[in-house]
């Protein structure tokens, strides 16, 4: 079974890898989810662009983690922490943009 979940979750982390460089590094913000390119000013569309950025590459760290987790079981509990992670940083991201 961690084989197939290995292969998953490696496939996720690196598609996570590529939006995360797509959306800071290319300017492709329209790659997030519900928003329209120029709806913001340029100093916020930035910050947009940092910030669902730096929440793509913590999923793919997340994930990661979960590989090494499902190889070697260390830590209890694990995958409520990863859950809570993600909707926290999520959670942040919506909040900070929906004013």
């Amino acid at each position: 079974m961690a084989v197939t979940e290995t292969a998953v979750l490696g496939f996720s982390a690196a598609v996570c890898v590529l939006l995360g460089y797509m959306i800071r590094y290319r300017g492709a913000v329209g790659l997030i989810a519900g928003y329209n390119p120029g709806d913001l000013p340029p100093a916020e569309e930035a910050s947009l662009a940092r910030d669902a950025s730096r929440v793509t590459f913590v999923a793919a760290a997340l994930m990661l983690a979960a590989i090494v987790q499902e190889w070697t079981r260390p830590v209890p509990g694990f995958w409520a922490g990863f859950t809570g992670v993600l909707f926290a940083l999520s959670g942040w991201v919506v909040w900070k943009y929906n004013r």
